[in-house]
């Protein structure tokens, strides 16, 4: 079966979440930070949606300072 337009699209979609998945567990590992449900959302690949999932309060509050600082760094 021919490779449709629409196709393509997904899969560029698929591999794009895929790379983010790959640069956020990256990130999340260098700051010690576990998120156990992160995973590709398999269920709408045309949308090329990485999974967060639920974590507890402790995480968050890492995930917050982390973000925090990260954010501080980038600013002039």
């Amino acid at each position: 079966m021919p490779t449709t337009r629409s196709d393509e699209k997904t899969a560029a979609k698929e591999e794009l979440a895929a790379e983010a998945l790959a640069q956020l567990q990256e990130a999340l590992r260098a700051a010690a930070i576990l998120l156990p449900s992160l995973r590709l959302d398999l269920a709408s690949p045309k949308l090329g949606l990485v999974v967060l999932g639920a974590v507890n309060a402790e995480t968050a509050r890492l995930l917050a300072l982390a973000v925090r600082e990260g954010s501080r760094a980038t600013r002039p």
